[in-house]
């Protein structure tokens, strides 16, 4: 829970829609400089029946399971593990045009939305809104992130390094 994860926009983001969706949660994971900030702007948006921060889990594999829907409000990533495990869990995903590590992994309309990042809060609540109204459209886009990420899976790569290194030892 740190200022480059940016909760606080997903936060402000649901707080646009979350009457229009009464049974739906969010729930960040980790722990971070920021989680009494967090539970603050939880708490001053009356949100604290829908958003949790819930720490640290060694089970995160349960609720990628449960989840719906993985949201990624990150400024930038180096490489999105937590967003290629939820797709690799056939989780859609959401996250910024202009974030680096994300707009690699996620692929406008198709494992995704990439809302836009120069309108952060509006443009994720858009997102949000259109995935969660559309199980379907949920589905698929989690079908296709899942065979996208397995491209990155540690078979392929060991193989990959396989053939590079016997191509060097020629």
């Amino acid at each position: 829970m740190e200022e480059v994860k940016d909760h606080k926009t997903l936060i402000r983001s649901f707080k646009k829609i979350n009457s229009k969706f009464p049974d739906w949660q969010i729930k960040i994971f980790g722990e971070g400089s920021l989680q009494v900030e967090l539970d603050k702007l939880i708490h001053m948006l009356n949100l604290q029946n829908q958003v949790f921060l819930c720490g640290y889990t060694s089970d995160i594999w349960v609720e990628y399971q449960s989840a719906q829907i993985f949201a990624m409000p990150s400024i930038y990533e180096g490489w999105g593990l937590a967003l290629s495990e939820a797709m690799a869990y056939g989780l859609p995903a959401i996250g910024f045009d202009n974030a680096s590590g994300i707009n690699n992994l996620i692929v406008h309309g198709k494992t995704g939305i990439l809302a836009d990042g120069n309108n952060k809060v509006d443009s994720l609540s858009e997102g949000l809104e259109h995935l969660m109204q559309q199980p379907t459209l949920r589905k698929s886009y989690g079908e296709s992130g899942a065979k996208i990420v397995s491209d990155f899976s540690r078979e392929k790569i060991l193989s990959q390094w396989q053939e590079a290194i016997c191509k060097a030892l020629g």
